[in-house]
């Protein structure tokens, strides 16, 4: 990222916090297999 800004002046950091709350937000929010109903992997041939 950048933006123009000179090193040391300590926005630098701050921008990254509101970075990684976007970062975890996407990954505890994003589908599972289970929520879309997606049946489990069954091997070609098998048969129970």
């Amino acid at each position: 990222i950048d933006a123009g800004l000179g090193l040391g002046e300590g926005t630098g950091a701050v921008m990254l916090f509101s970075l990684l709350d976007l970062a975890l937000a996407l990954y505890e929010d994003q589908t599972t297999f289970d929520t879309m109903e997606i049946a489990q992997y069954e091997r070609y041939g098998e048969t129970e």
